[in-house]
């Protein structure tokens, strides 16, 4: 759980920058397939009208609202300008009749909905205002030419009672033939009587036979299922959802380290320390009190000193090289609290900081840098060169001591029974007469250099530190770590220390590897906040590959949340 809590707060702004930019992305794709809206007007056609021979049927009339004189009319309103008649009769306007009901339904789509509502009423108000005029107007026309033909066939009835009076009576033949015309005039007037009634009783019935029985009113929701898509939601939800995929491919990928167990499994070396992410500086946690601490923090310290002391112990190891994988991964910080811990284990121990790039042990442990592992290489090197041997093969003179000289003698200090490895044979360092023939008598520069001018006490019983001292300018630290006397240094410091604790700069550098190979035990710190897994694997490999002598790792910073 702790890992993805600590994913999740990692890369928690990847994701918030996926909702921002899938909301905002939205906006776009909406206007791109805007909402449509689907408004409904229904005119209804009179069931008396219905039969009647002036007014159409519904199909007819549902052809109507499509032609010029209803849609153009209705698109030259100010507020249809943005609509093309086109567009409406391919896409946006559709007319259903419905025979058995005489009724037809004006459907408008539009993407907005107000406009759609209007656009469909305004459809229908024309089309029932136009047609019932024209059918009122043909219904009257109609009439008028009845009643003008009824007033016709009563003048000619009427010139035909004329015409029989003006007949003798004797002349029965023309007068029935006048008869014959009068009935078959009256049968003519009587049938355009019934007809003109019928138009009057339908004029007064049906005067308006189109009406609009429900009008369109603007839909809340839209009609397609695009519409009801709310894409800036939806897309800051999918990009969410892809940038937690990318995150978890990215995070296998990673092969962080999250746990001193996986570490150990992976590389396949005890990891002899397993030390927690502190908010302050582990340089700023005190030394004279860490054994005493009761902080998580130092209990931690303290069981990578019990696992490295029984390691050391266990292989009779007496120098211990501390480095790392890479710069600022607590290198420093660890070699101090390991000198502490096993100096106020009553064991005598010399902190020596070879990190000549970046020193802090002088200021972690409040001593001087004036004088330090640098200058004593270099006065060693600079006596090799310019100093005269003396009567016992020593040279008569010394440089001149530098630094403090501790309160008692180094070299006296009563050392701790512990088990001694087997002292390599080392060539001594020989200096040259001013002849340039080698002395007869030999002497070696290490065994009688004044180490008490370099070597410091500290505020902790048992501990001294050698510092890294100020180098001279265009000085290689590499060069003079790669000193013979380097290692003929520190098997002489062997014989009066129980452990010697040595600050290594980073692999990074060169003279971390020769430190390395001077040491009984070298112990890699790992970064886990910074370091791979493969990184790690690579080191371990590079290491072991030459004479350096990885004996463990010391996670750092475990459980930081970022």
């Amino acid at each position: 759980m702790k890992v993805i809590v600590r994913t999740f707060i990692r890369w928690f702004w990847v994701l918030i920058l996926c909702l921002i930019v899938g909301y905002y992305a939205g906006k776009p794709v909406a206007k791109l397939v805007p909402p449509t809206y689907l408004a409904t007007s229904t005119i209804e056609l009179k069931s008396s009208a219905h039969g009647g021979g002036l007014v159409k049927s519904v199909t007819a009339y549902s052809s109507l609202v499509t032609s010029d004189s209803i849609l153009l009319t209705v698109l030259k309103k100010p507020e249809y300008k943005d609509l093309s008649a086109t567009t409406l009769v391919g896409k946006g306007l559709t007319v259903v009749p419905t025979v058995a009901s005489a009724s037809l339904q004006i459907e408008v789509t539009l993407s907005n909905a107000k406009e759609a509502a209007n656009l469909a009423n305004d459809l229908a108000n024309t089309l029932v205002t136009q047609q019932n005029a024209e059918i009122k107007a043909e219904v009257a026309q109609e009439i008028k030419i009845i009643s003008a033909r009824i007033t016709s066939e009563q003048n000619t009835i009427n010139n035909l009672n004329q015409e029989i009076i003006k007949t003798p009576s004797t002349d029965t033949a023309q007068i029935q033939l006048y008869q014959s015309e009068i009935t078959q005039q009256q049968g003519l007037q009587t049938s355009d009587i019934k007809s003109l009634q019928s138009l009057q009783e339908e004029q007064q019935l049906n005067s308006s036979p189109l009406s609009i029985v429900q009008a369109a009113t603007a839909p809340t929701k839209p009609s397609s299922i695009l519409g009801l898509i709310p894409f800036s939601p939806l897309l800051a939800i999918l990009l969410f959802i892809v940038g937690l995929v990318s995150i978890i491919m990215i995070e296998r990928r990673a092969d962080r380290i999250n746990s001193a167990y996986a570490l150990q499994q992976k590389v396949k070396l005890p990891v002899l320390g397993a030390l927690r992410w502190i908010r302050s500086s582990p340089l700023e946690v005190p030394l004279q009190t860490l054994s005493a601490s009761k902080q998580p923090y130092a209990e931690e310290c303290k069981v990578m000193m019990a696992d490295i002391l029984f390691h050391a112990e266990n292989a009779g190891a007496h120098v211990l090289a501390v480095t790392a994988t890479r710069p600022k991964a607590g290198t420093s910080s660890i070699a101090s609290q390991l000198a502490a811990l096993l100096a106020q284990s009553k064991r005598l121990v010399l902190l020596v900081d070879a990190n000549l790039h970046d020193p802090v042990q002088h200021k972690r442990l409040g001593v001087t840098n004036d004088s330090g592992l640098s200058r004593m290489l270099e006065d060693v090197s600079v006596l090799k060169i310019h100093a005269v041997p003396g009567a016992d093969g020593f040279p008569a003179e010394l440089p001149q001591q530098v630094g403090s000289v501790v309160d008692a003698n180094w070299e006296s200090y009563p050392t701790a029974q512990v088990p001694r490895v087997a002292s390599q044979s080392r060539s001594a360092a020989r200096v040259q007469n001013s002849n340039g023939n080698g002395n007869g008598n030999g002497f070696t520069l290490v065994d009688k250099f004044p180490l008490d001018s370099y070597i410091l006490p500290t505020k902790i019983p048992n501990l001294y530190v050698l510092p890294a001292g100020k180098p001279a300018a265009g000085t290689d630290p590499s060069s003079l770590l790669s000193m013979p006397e380097m290692e003929m240094f520190l098997q002489r410091l062997t014989k009066h220390a129980d452990f010697i604790i040595v600050d290594c700069p980073s692999l990074f550098y060169a003279e971390a590897h020769v430190l390395g190979s001077l040491s009984d035990q070298t112990y890699m710190v790992v970064d886990v906040t910074k370091n791979r897994m493969h990184q790690v694997l690579n080191a371990k490999d590079e290491l072991l590959s030459t004479s350096v002598k990885l004996s463990g790792l010391i996670a750092n910073k475990l459980g930081r949340w970022i």
